[in-house]
């Protein structure tokens, strides 16, 4: 049997990979410096006008970018609608129009922080799309940031104005920090991306961050599209995966509650270009992968692959063990402190002193800053004076500096700001090592401490990142061994738990949910309404909507086809063309036929992709409300009356149109087809409109002489 040689044991990872970190300082007293504070209430006051510090440009290419951006766990946001669902107009807003002020002090405090902390890229506020960024909960209250992530929408709405939808809780009922954070910020940060090449990524990664102490453990954060042709906000997903490299780890899609999906398949083929195969989640488990150009619709953004929590710290030197786990042979590195002994007020640079990327340390000859810190201690916390040093080789807006080790000071540096005794992070290790105490318990009762001294401590996910940070400094391998075998023994014996489903609990009435009862109630006569674009006939038969679906799921990703496919696409379009013309929407079939049959050489393969999203949603069966709300239907009228860039820019409620209208408008490229086909949109619109407002539709009559005639009004229903 093995034993070890020092009365504890230490696991590499004492919890599963920490499943909710985030970047340091995500606690209210990350920055409680009253110059700060002062500072950045001013800097509200004045609008807000902070040096442009623009986010990461957004890129196609794959990135070995190392600044932080984003971690957190993969807890359930809030569910995200069904694909087809559109953009609710009560959650968008106009900036031109202005927005309801936050009331409060507490809230105007709480946005302070909030913007301090995006600013210090501790809150996720990451470019995805043109139009798409994908933002970090923030916890009000509590001032920091949440383990969730939302998708925010940004789109020009005419010339001056933009319109915003965030999918965050106060994004939905009315204004958001995230979106108030667009505005304040909108000409410094975010004007340029509104006019930028236009970039819509179908599975995006904008977070790769490790986790853990050892290089095997990353979280991977993608946004991914439902498909490749659905831009609205509410058709995307975050989708997460934690493990190693080469597969086994978990995957987990915050829209789809199953092991396997579409999202996961998606982000799956984008992880394994970056990092290689991986041996789970296979494409044939799931079905076949929707067929997109991935250098186009795949790729990860600049600031993705951050830094492991080691790499982030300040402090880099080895750490002596604590007393009560040190071995006679363990060497002394350095006179172990007394935790008794006060600690300078200023903590000074020396030899030692490194910039967190590893690439410098401190020069006497260049120029030295001081900034206030805190240091948590396991009684307190106490405010210091900390000397740093730019790095000469990071950019001014990762904020790199050289900071003092303080290792002999029994101090633990990890951000310059934020610093945390050795004595502190040994009584976890000790609290965990005799009793399990897992972080959440830990921090609960450190911040019941600091209570009784009107202190507050700092966050779990805070402490956690810098637990890990710390301790895999205390270099203690192979220090496992066994007297009689050494370090590797041929047999080991691990304790286990056998876990299972008791026999006691199996009831005859236990089946699946998808069993079918004996009796099942059976709806014979259920009707359709007749609302959609293209209302289906009596006759036996596919409907002309069913066949326009059909081809367009046939043909409506082709171009230019050889003789013989081009001549049966083209024959069966003219059938199809000639049963719309009798519908009275031949202004469909005029456009299909310019699309792939006039012009199906010299269209461009996204351009294609676009008019086929338009045509799959004429054809779908169900309401052409899902497509054109009421808002909507008044914008089509609008650009209708008067077809111009900036009126088709306002066909925000309809973003499947609207990719295709706007580029044809802007280049004068069939305008007349498509003014055309939006014109028929709004009589059909309309019609359907009237029908459910006034309730005057063809099946109410049917449906009152079956009820008179004794039917059950259930069925026919």
């Amino acid at each position: 049997m093995a034993s070890s040689k020092r009365p504890w044991a230490l696991d590499p990872c004492p919890e599963e990979a920490p499943k909710r970190m985030k970047f340091p300082g995500h606690s209210k007293e990350f920055v409680k410096s009253p110059t700060k504070r002062l500072a950045a209430t001013q800097h509200r006051k004045t609008n807000r006008s902070k040096p442009a510090k623009c986010p990461q440009p957004l890129t196609k290419e794959r990135s070995t970018g190392v600044e932080s951006q984003v971690s957190g766990s993969p807890t359930p946001q809030e569910p995200i609608m069904d694909p087809p669902a559109l953009h609710d107009a009560e959650h968008m807003e106009l900036e031109g129009l202005g927005a309801a002020e936050m009331g409060t002090l507490d809230e105007e405090e709480a946005y302070d922080d909030f913007v301090q902390l995006v600013d210090e890229q501790y809150i996720a506020f990451v470019q995805v799309t043109t139009f798409l960024y994908v933002v970090q909960g923030f916890d009000s209250e509590r001032r920091c940031g949440t383990a969730l992530f939302y998708h925010l929408e940004a789109r020009k709405s005419g010339e001056i104005d933009v319109r915003l939808s965030c999918l965050c809780p106060e994004g939905k009922k009315g204004d958001c920090f995230h979106k108030k954070f667009y505005r304040d910020f909108r000409e410094s940060r975010f004007r340029m991306n509104e006019d930028a090449i236009k970039a819509e990524g179908t599975v995006v990664l904008f977070l790769r961050q490790m986790v853990g102490m050892d290089d095997e453990a990353w979280v991977n954060r993608f946004s991914v599209a439902y498909d490749s042709h659905s831009n609205a906000i509410r058709s995307r997903t975050i989708v997460t995966y934690e493990g190693s490299d080469s597969g086994g780890g978990k995957w987990s899609c915050i829209k789809c509650a199953v092991q396997c999906c579409a999202h996961m398949r998606k982000a799956k083929r984008l992880l394994d270009m970056i990092v290689g195969n991986l041996d789970d989640l296979s494409d044939a488990e799931g079905g076949e992968m929707s067929s997109f150009d991935e250098t186009n619709e795949m790729y990860m953004v600049d600031s993705a692959n951050t830094r492991s929590t080691d790499e982030r710290a300040i402090s880099y030197l080895p750490i002596l063990p604590p007393a009560w786990a040190s071995l006679p042979e363990d060497h002394d590195l350095y006179p172990r402190p007394s935790p008794i002994q006060p600690l300078p007020p200023v903590l000074s640079l020396e030899s030692t002193s490194r910039t967190a990327c590893g690439r410098h340390l401190y020069d006497p000859t260049r120029t030295v800053i001081q900034r206030d810190c805190t240091i948590y201690g396991l009684v307190g916390q106490s405010k210091h004076l900390i000397c740093m040093q730019s790095c000469p080789s990071c950019p001014a807006v990762q904020r790199c500096f050289v900071g003092p080790d303080a290792r002999t000071l029994g101090v633990f540096n990890l951000n310059n700001s934020v610093l945390f005794t050795h004595e502190l992070l040994d009584d976890y290790t000790n609290r965990y090592t005799s009793s399990e105490t897992p972080f959440a318990s830990f921090v609960v009762s450190m911040a019941r401490i600091y209570a009784g001294r009107n202190d507050k401590f700092v966050g779990e996910d805070l402490f956690r990142g810098a637990w890990f940070a710390f301790a895999s400094l205390q270099h203690m391998a192979g220090d496992m061994w066994c007297p009689q075998c050494g370090e590797a023994p041929d047999t080991m014996i691990f304790d286990g738990v056998t876990t299972g489903f008791a026999k006691r609990h199996l009831r005859e009435t236990l089946s699946p949910p998808t069993t079918i009862p004996p009796n099942p109630l059976v709806h014979h006569r259920t009707r359709h309404s007749g609302l959609q674009w293209l209302p289906g006939s009596n006759s036996k038969g596919p409907c002309t909507r069913e066949k326009l679906a059909n081809w367009i799921k046939r043909w409506g990703d082709k171009g230019l086809l050889p003789s013989p496919e081009h001549e049966q696409r083209k024959g069966e379009l003219l059938v199809l063309e000639n049963e719309l013309e009798a519908m009275g929407a031949s202004a469909i079939g005029k456009l299909l036929t310019t699309i792939y049959v006039l012009d199906a050489g010299k269209q461009d393969p996204k351009v294609r992709r676009r008019y086929r999203t338009v045509f799959e949603q004429l054809s779908a069966n169900e309401s052409a409300l899902q497509m054109v709300n009421s808002l909507g239907l008044q914008s089509l009228k609008r650009f209708v009356e008067k077809p111009s860039v900036a009126s088709a820019s306002l066909l925000l409620d309809i973003p499947a149109l609207m990719l295709v209208v706007e580029p044809a408008v802007r280049a004068v490229h069939h305008v007349k087809l498509i003014v055309d086909l939006c014109q028929w949109m709004a009589q059909r619109a309309e019609e359907v409109l009237t029908m459910l407002t006034q309730g005057n539709y063809e099946g109410l009559e049917d449906i009152r002489n079956s009820n008179d005639n004794g039917d059950n009004w259930k069925e026919v229903c």
